[in-house]
């Protein structure tokens, strides 16, 4: 039988090819009252100015392979629109011109009686679903309101690829939740621009990825890409991440910088992986966080459970952040952040990580450059046990440096003089000088004590005494007990001194040198 050409058909063949290609229900304004209408033209719902009620006869109407597609206008819902369905597959699509546009677009609104801590559209699956959200924006404009955007529950405890969530080109704003995705696999959260811009407003997150109370899943294999959170009011956190084997690409983070009449944008993290159950291998491509208030902290991973650590195996490239600060709480591990120079004031907050040296698993920063970011001002981190800061215009260069090392009276040891290059490592020893200057007192003694420091906690050190001016190197032995450490890192070598007598007008001065 041969196949028709579209010129061989009558009139009605051809409007039936149409309506199959048209959406399954179209929703519009008619004055204050949306109405929902089929492909046909015949009216499913309305004209009501109850839009929420139309916009959920849209939806039961196009829950099986459906189309719903929203034309431009205001639509105010005074209750969520609820999916709670076995299996699905629709689409919700709404009518530009863009994410900025809350007059001319598609725009979905809480009215006064909306209630609080609920979400404009609350879906709720047990199989097998797919439903794509794109070109709309979601604005509460009613203080004293808790409104989130997309709820997205995935209840059956079977793991299942056929589930997913589409939302694209969305405009999130003042939301208290943007999008909340509980569940299973592979939701794609793509354009996603999520902002107040009102000093007293306050929110929860603008994405929360977690785990199903119902079924016990966290997500995975998501990707979320071009998602924009810009903040002058208040939130816990922009992400909250409880989730497996995602990618994240161009993520970037707008707060307020600082404000002393005004609280922090993000009283949590910015980015905050784990929180209630864990985050695992996921990847992080070019993350930017923009005006950072002092002290904010702008990536926190966290294990959630001290005794089962959950958060783990984490990559973040190319971030960027001035200041940055990132902490490492209840056990998380193995984590990597590489930082993107140049940069001024890294904090490095890691009472909580996890370090095994026997398995080497550790919470690594790297700010790795290729040229001179370092002129610019770079400031290292402070002292922190569990951290690794590698420039490789340094690595495996020769170390030498001299420092003066306060004395200690009455046998007391003095504040130890730190030795820590810029490579924030020593690779090896090479030697140690010990020199005494000045008159020593009858009887005095003055000794220096050297300690490698190494990255898991432990130390070894050498002592050395004087009683006249001189200079000396740590023997062969002496430095093999300062090694004795190796194959481990030494993160510093500290030099300290102390003299027999109660006052002491003895100098002391170390030189290290070595590779780092």
């Amino acid at each position: 039988m041969a196949i028709p050409r579209i010129t061989d058909l009558g009139i009605d063949e051809i409007k039936t090819i149409e309506r199959l290609r048209a959406p399954s229900v179209i929703v519009e304004l008619r004055g204050s009252a949306a109405v929902a209408v089929d492909s046909y033209g015949r009216i499913i719902a309305g004209p009501d100015t109850d839009h929420a009620a139309v916009i959920q006869a849209a939806v039961n109407a196009a829950l099986r392979g459906g189309t719903i597609f929203i034309r431009r206008g205001r639509y105010y819902l005074s209750r969520p629109v609820t999916v709670n369905t076995g299996w699905a597959k629709f689409a919700i699509v709404g009518e530009g011109p863009g994410a900025w546009e809350r007059t001319f677009g598609t725009v979905l609104s809480p009215t006064s009686s909306f209630p609080t801590n609920n979400y404009l559209f609350d879906f709720t699956f047990s199989s097998y679903a797919s439903v794509r959200i794109a070109d709309i924006v979601m604005y509460n404009d009613k203080s004293g309101i808790n409104v989130g955007g997309i709820r997205f529950h995935y209840s059956s405890t079977r793991e299942l690829y056929g589930l997913s969530l589409v939302a694209e080109r969305l405009f999130l704003h003042y939301l208290w939740r943007g999008i909340h995705y509980l569940g299973s696999m592979s939701p794609v959260l793509r354009d996603i621009h999520c902002a107040d811009y009102s000093l007293t407003w306050t929110g929860d997150a603008d994405l929360i990825l977690e785990k199903s109370p119902s079924s016990g899943l966290i997500p995975k294999e998501g990707r979320v890409e071009n998602w924009l959170s810009h903040h002058h009011g208040q939130l816990a956190n922009a992400m909250r991440l409880d989730c497996a084997y995602f990618t994240f690409y161009s993520v970037g983070i707008f707060g307020r910088n600082d404000d002393p009449n005004n609280p922090a944008d993000f009283t949590d993290a910015m980015i905050r992986l784990g929180h209630q159950t864990a985050a695992v291998s996921n990847k992080f491509m070019h993350v930017h966080a923009h005006d950072v208030r002092t002290g904010e902290t702008v990536l926190l991973f966290d294990g959630v459970d001290p005794s089962a650590p959950k958060c783990f195996d984490n990559i973040i490239e190319h971030a960027f952040a001035e200041p940055i600060k990132i902490a490492f709480r209840n056990n998380a591990f193995n984590n990597v952040v590489r930082l993107s120079p140049p940069l001024r004031g890294v904090t490095i907050d890691d009472s909580g990580a996890y370090y095994d040296p026997a398995n080497g698993l550790l919470n690594r920063i790297e700010i790795v450059s290729t040229h001179q970011d370092l002129a610019y001002g770079f400031i290292p981190p402070p002292d922190a046990t569990k951290v690794m800061v590698i420039d490789r215009r340094f690595d495996g260069l020769p170390y030498s440096e001299s420092k003066s090392v306060a004395i200690g009276t009455g046998n007391a040891y003095g504040s130890a003089t730190s030795f820590r290059p810029r490579s924030y490592r020593i690779t090896h020893v090479g030697g140690v000088k010990i020199t005494w200057s000045g008159t020593f007192g009858t009887g005095e003694t003055v000794t220096a004590k050297i300690t490698a420091v190494y990255r898991d906690g432990t130390s070894y050190y050498v002592e050395k005494s004087a009683t006249a001016a001189g200079s000396v190197w740590l023997s062969s032995d002496e430095l093999a007990t300062l090694l004795q450490g190796w194959p481990k890192e030494i993160k510093r070598i500290d030099a300290q001194a102390k003299t027999s007598a109660s006052s002491t007008s003895v100098t002391v001065s170390v030189q290290v040198i070595g590779r780092m």
